[in-house]
C-alpha cells in the first residue's frame, strides 16, 4: 500500500469518536469501562499498524488517533484521574485538528466544500 486513503483515516476517526462517547457515557453512569479499555487498545494497535503504510499527509492524524486511543484506554481504566481527563481532552483536540486538515467540515453536512458560510453562522447563533 503506497498511501492511506482519506476513508481509512475517517474510519479510524469514527471508531475513536464512537469509543470516546461510549467511555464518557460509561463513566458518567459510573459503570465499569474495562471492556471499552480493550477496544481503545485495539484501536491504537490498528492505527499504528496502518501508520506503517501511510503516505506522509496521513501520518499525523493516524498517530494522533493512536495517542488519543491510548489516553482513552488509560481513562477507562482509571476513571477518577482528573489529569487523565485533561489528557484525553487534549489528545482528542489534537486528533480532531489533524483529521480536519484532511477532511474539513467533518461535523457539518457541507462535506468540506470550498469556502462558504453556514446558515447558523449567517444567523449569528452558531
Amino acid at each position: 500500500m503506497s498511501g492511506v486513503a482519506e476513508r481509512e483515516v475517517t474510519a479510524l476517526y469514527l471508531r475513536y469518536k464512537g469509543l470516546a462517547l461510549a467511555v464518557g457515557a460509561t463513566l458518567v453512569l459510573e459503570r465499569d469501562a474495562g471492556e471499552l479499555a480493550g477496544e481503545a487498545a485495539r484501536l491504537a494497535v490498528d492505527a499504528r499498524s496502518l501508520r506503517e503504510h501511510a503516505g506522509k499527509p496521513y501520518c499525523a492524524p493516524i498517530e494522533a488517533c493512536a495517542g488519543a486511543a491510548d489516553d482513552l484506554r488509560a481513562l477507562a481504566i482509571r476513571p477518577g484521574d482528573g489529569k487523565l481527563t485533561e489528557r484525553v481532552r487534549a489528545s482528542h483536540g489534537r486528533l480532531r485538528r489533524e483529521v480536519w486538515k484532511l477532511i474539513p467540515c467533518e461535523y457539518v453536512p457541507c462535506g468540506g466544500t470550498a469556502a462558504h458560510v453556514h446558515e447558523r453562522e449567517e444567523l449569528g447563533d452558531g
